[in-house]
């Protein structure tokens, strides 16, 4: 079965590779989710996409994508306000909510939650052998680690 890509019908390696490149190329401007992929248009334009199953992807180039924009939003919280903030409390526009929607599917965590903290993201992944993971995931994981121990020496 073919699937509808971005230009089209093209297989979801090429997807997959074309959304991942749009994550990795991502860099938060707000400690708001929805702000920052307002500001980053081709990001937004996947995710609707995606959001209207205008643009389909593999379980594990979806997974991906969402994996790397949160670690970078946790990140970016991180550098920015020593902390991670509640993603749920971010959730202001359809894409935005598809991104903690998504996340909050591939990583089982129940549809009703009162707070789900920036920095679950990462202790979701170190936490569980995830098979998938490669450089992009693994090298914002060691900054994280790396920052997050230089605020525990601070503090």
């Amino acid at each position: 079965m073919d699937s509808i890509g971005i230009a089209g019908n093209i297989d979801l390696a090429i997807n997959d590779s074309v959304c991942l490149s749009t994550a990795i190329s991502f860099t938060p401007t707000s400690i708001s989710l929805s702000e920052s992929i307002q500001k980053d248009s081709v990001l937004d334009e996947a995710i609707d996409g995606l959001r209207e199953n205008k643009l389909i992807l593999s379980e594990t180039g979806k997974a991906r994508f969402i994996y790397i924009i949160l670690l970078k939003m946790y990140y970016y919280h991180l550098v920015n306000a020593h902390q991670g903030f509640d993603l749920l409390q971010m959730c202001d526009t359809e894409n935005s909510k598809y991104i903690v929607n998504q996340f909050k599917q591939v990583s089982n965590l129940p549809d009703r939650l009162e707070m789900l903290n920036s920095g679950y993201i990462s202790e979701f992944l170190k936490s569980n052998q995830i098979d998938y993971i490669q450089d992009e995931e693994s090298k914002l994981l060691s900054e994280i680690e790396d920052y997050e121990n230089r605020l525990d020496d601070y503090l």
